[in-house]
């Protein structure tokens, strides 16, 4: 079970759309290449990208920003390649 973020599919959304990773991150007050970690799945999101997410986008809720996601790890894979 992983914890997920929709941070990405807001991002390029609403009034708050930050079109680059580097405003982004910047609007999260942390580093570009933790952004890059998360959204290319390298890391997990942090407590500081949790914070940072609320903070970018004030208006929404933490079920707004992240999901679970408790798809099996080989079955994530599989639909991965085949999708």
């Amino acid at each position: 079970m992983k914890i997920r973020t929709r941070v990405f599919d807001v991002a390029l959304r609403g009034p708050l759309g930050y079109w680059t990773d580097r405003s982004l991150a910047e609007a999260m007050g942390i580093h570009e290449t933790t952004l890059h970690r998360v959204k290319k799945d390298i890391h997990p999101p942090s407590n500081a990208f949790f914070a940072g997410a609320l903070k970018a986008y004030p208006g929404k809720s933490f079920d707004d920003l992240f999901y679970v996601d408790d798809t099996p790890e080989p079955a994530r894979e599989l639909a991965e390649v085949s999708g």
